[in-house]
């Protein structure tokens, strides 16, 4: 008799020989934490104020451009150009809002993919990753490396640890290990 197959919560457990993904959404509070980190270094109030002053001074070449090649023209410059910098301003923060949604890991045999929004997934390959392990501060790391950049995403509680350090060991053909380490 054929029964319906049952779908395996996430944290249990899987038959190592089975094709089995591991997938979580990166808890909301250490996201948060670590979204304001980097918005906080990136975003200052002299790069908001380059960014307007840049706009106005584009606004203003293309009026004075175009007044010289057409002639005047009966169209309100002023407004034009202060709803253009509000609307890049407005661009600029609802891109730095939807920072805030966490991604999603999922472990594969193909690679670890990491999905902030599904129109911009992010996959990397295991032969690519130079370093990979799991970190055990509160709350625990996924850790890896492709070339320069460092790659750290925060486990939900849900993911049984030594599971998945072994998918992870079983998918990439390499040891993985859980490192304790201090905050520093």
């Amino acid at each position: 008799m054929n029964q319906p197959r049952k779908s395996l919560p996430q944290r249990m457990a899987a038959p190592l020989g089975s094709r089995y993904e591991i997938k979580w959404t990166v808890p909301s509070r250490w996201h948060r934490q670590k979204v304001r980190a980097e918005l906080h270094r990136i975003l200052s109030v002299s790069s908001v104020l380059r960014i307007a002053l840049v706009s106005i001074l584009l606004s203003l070449g293309i009026w004075f451009w175009l007044e010289r090649k057409l002639g005047p023209l009966d169209f309100n410059w002023p407004r034009a150009i202060l709803i253009s910098v509000l609307a890049g301003l407005g661009m600029l923060f609802v891109g730095a809002a939807l920072s805030f949604i966490p991604p999603t890991i999922c472990i594969s045999a193909k690679g670890i993919d990491v999905v902030q929004s599904p129109d911009h997934p992010l996959r990397i390959l295991y032969k690519d990753m130079m370093e990979l392990s799991i970190q055990l501060p509160d709350p625990p790391i996924l850790h890896f490396r492709k070339g320069k950049r460092d790659y750290r995403y925060a486990i939900a509680e849900s993911i049984d640890l030594e599971q998945l350090r072994q998918q992870l060991e079983r998918f990439s053909g390499r040891p993985v290990q859980i490192l304790q380490t201090t905050r520093s």
